[in-house]
């Protein structure tokens, strides 16, 4: 029973780390989108709320961009290119007739990679700072 806990405890502090981790590069990201656009001499609401659009806009695309390409990775999309790629470099080396031989078939290659799903954390933290976007253009337009 206890061995279980410690499991659960140990695999819930691993989600609270990666969500972290990726929380606080996205807010470096929006930072230093801020500090590009001079949010910190600025004393309009108007122009504050614009800045702060602008850098949780920017940082939650570039999230979810890396999160799809993570996603879509992890699911087996470059897998051929990948394969191919080996059998390309393949030519090139000295032994060729004897790594040929050993080489495995696209298909046991494929079967041969042990993936675990993952990349969603990085979505749903993209997701969650364009709806801090969201929430700062509403405020825009309120103060406009």
């Amino acid at each position: 029973m206890v061995s279980i806990r410690k499991e659960e405890v140990r695999k819930n502090m691993k989600t609270v780390l990666k969500y972290g981790i990726t929380i606080i590069i996205g807010l470096l990201m929006a930072i230093g989108v801020c500090d590009l656009q001079n949010l910190f001499s600025v004393l309009e609401p108007l122009r504050i709320c614009k800045i702060l659009c602008n850098a949780f806009f920017i940082s939650g695309i570039l999230l979810l961009g890396v999160g799809i390409l993570v996603f879509i990775s992890k699911e087996g999309m470059f897998d051929g290119m990948s394969y191919y790629a080996g059998r390309f470099i393949m030519l090139f080396s000295r032994n060729y007739d004897e790594k040929r031989k050993t080489a495995l078939s696209y298909y046991e290659y494929k079967k041969a990679k042990n993936r675990e799903a993952g990349g969603g954390f990085i979505l749903i933290t993209g997701i969650g700072f364009l709806a801090v976007a969201l929430v700062f253009l509403g405020l825009f337009y309120y103060y406009l």
